[in-house]
């Protein structure tokens, strides 16, 4: 016959018990890490969906023109009403264009503020990245910030 006293949970501790304050100490430690994922990715994701928000209110606000995309792929230049030229700089951007055309966006006749739109898949791609990282990390926070599973220390005398 074997006389347990408390309930052996299986931990490295070498005591054979269960330590409930050890156990809340490592959730919370483990918690604040995916709390600091979870602040970044939503900070992240936040920044995105303005920017995003910004192209479209701008697509559908601003004046347009039409530019052409230099051969090196690095500006892209197009003519206002008064027929002066205006180069904008693309270079390392993801620009939404049919061929060698790219459209411009401007507010108030102010063509050295000219901006494109980013590649509308660019946007999906980043959505999926960024709210999969924010909502698994999520998951994770809640998960460890909910109670144990375990025995929760209850003492109790089991005798075979």
């Amino acid at each position: 016959m074997f006389d347990f006293k408390y309930i052996y949970n299986g931990s490295d501790d070498g005591s054979g018990y269960y330590d409930e304050k050890k156990e809340k100490e490592d959730r919370f430690l483990q918690a604040g890490i995916w709390l600091a994922l979870v602040i970044l990715f939503g900070v992240l994701l936040a920044f995105c969906i303005s920017k995003n928000v910004g192209e479209i209110i701008m697509k559908y606000n601003a004046n347009s023109a039409i530019g052409s995309i230099s051969p090196d792929a690095t500006s892209v230049t197009f003519m206002d009403e008064n027929g002066s030229v205006h180069l904008v700089n693309i270079l390392g951007a993801i620009v939404e264009h049919n061929g060698k055309q790219v459209t411009m966006y401007y507010y108030n006749d102010d063509y050295a503020s000219a901006r494109y739109v980013t590649w509308p898949w660019f946007w999906v791609i980043t959505y999926v990245f960024f709210g999969g990282i924010f909502t698994l990390s999520l998951k994770f926070f809640l998960k460890n910030m909910k109670e144990t599973h375990h025995y929760k220390g209850i003492k109790k005398k089991y005798t075979y």
